[in-house]
């Protein structure tokens, strides 16, 4: 992230990209490369869970964001954050990076640690791995339309602009249902079909299309980071995000957050802790509260007309650059807590 991003604010700074061409090229993720992303991650099937697991999956995504928005809103008062940065500070304690990160982490960290788990063929050494992605799919089930929908329209009603915009009553399924929304929608209908068979296998006939949409898809990540980079070029000449907007955005995101999570897993640890799936879903939850906020973020507030006439997009790069140094402490810390917890009292 921290590479990418330093090219992008290269690219910036020395003026081979003209900061307009962030808004195009944060259009370019929201509407091409994000949908892709997403119908791919979807579309490759949901083999090896089972149903407790899934919904447990599934309830994550909303718990967490609740989790996110309730904690950064009572920070951002007690605090005394100001007004204008109150949006930005509690977007950046409510969402997190919920795909790439935990993807990188999870299939690097689970298969060593695999023999923590409760054996089961879940839990294998070769097999952990993709069971993993299968969870944090499932987990971006209801995360993604949340984010997309209703947190894009959130976070950019007051950039949008104009009291004619809101007006406009029909307009409410697009900014509940824009491309990344429909992207995760059409990947969980052919996931959850065998219509995934013709698509996802590398034998499949139509694999070349499922190919193609997955490359288009792969671009998000870097692109997302390109445009954090040219964005904290423009933010730190800005100084917008205050020490306090900073100190919210990690207490919330990194502390507490994760904090209530291991809290509700430790209260219903003997419902999952000897399950394989539920262990791994609960794992895959939890992962998902210590991340930190969502880069995506800068791409919401830099693609939305009028924006620049807002704090925001100039306050969101700044709690970007203190939380992914402060989360490289707080995520390995929370993860040995929670594999603690897993394995505490588990030999009778």
């Amino acid at each position: 992230v921290a590479v990418v991003a330093l090219v992008g604010y290269a690219l910036i700074h020395r003026k081979v990209l003209h900061p307009s061409a962030l808004a195009d090229l944060s259009l370019l993720v929201i509407k091409v490369t994000a949908p892709c992303l997403l119908f791919a991650n979807a579309a490759g099937g949901f083999s090896g869970a089972s149903l407790a697991s899934s919904l447990a999956a599934l309830a994550g995504g909303p718990l967490i964001l609740g989790f996110g928005y309730g904690s950064g809103i009572m920070l951002a008062a007690l605090l005394r954050v100001r007004p204008a940065h109150r949006r930005a500070v509690v977007a950046a304690s409510t969402f997190q990076n919920s795909a790439y990160l935990p993807i990188a982490v999870a299939v690097s960290a689970l298969p060593p640690l695999a023999a923590a788990f409760p054996h089961g063929p879940a839990t294998a050494l070769g097999a952990i791995g993709p069971a993993s992605l299968v969870a944090i799919s499932l987990f971006g089930v209801f995360y993604s339309p949340l984010f997309w929908g209703i947190g894009l329209w959130w976070i950019t009603d007051g950039l949008a602009g104009g009291g004619a915009e809101r007006s406009r009553r029909s307009a409410w399924l697009l900014r509940l249902f824009p491309p990344p929304v429909l992207g995760v929608v059409a990947g969980c209908l052919v996931g959850l079909t065998p219509v995934h068979l013709a698509l996802a296998p590398p034998a499949a006939p139509l694999h070349f299309l499922f190919a193609a949409i997955g490359d288009i898809g792969s671009l998000t990540i870097p692109l997302a980071n390109l445009i954090l980079g040219g964005m904290l070029a423009q933010a730190l000449t800005s100084r917008a995000a205050q020490g306090r907007d900073l100190v919210c955005t990690v207490a919330s995101k990194l502390i507490l957050t994760p904090a209530v999570t291991l809290a509700l897993l430790a209260a219903c640890r003997p419902w999952w802790a000897h399950d394989p799936p539920l262990a791994l879903a609960a794992f895959v939850v939890f992962l998902q509260s210590t991340c930190p906020p969502a880069t995506n973020l800068a791409v919401m507030t830099k693609g939305v007309a009028g924006a620049a006439g807002s704090q925001t997009p100039l306050v969101i790069p700044g709690l970007l650059l203190a939380a992914y140094p402060a989360a490289l402490i707080t995520m390995p810390l929370w993860l040995l807590a929670f594999f603690h917890l897993m394995t505490t009292s588990s030999v009778p």
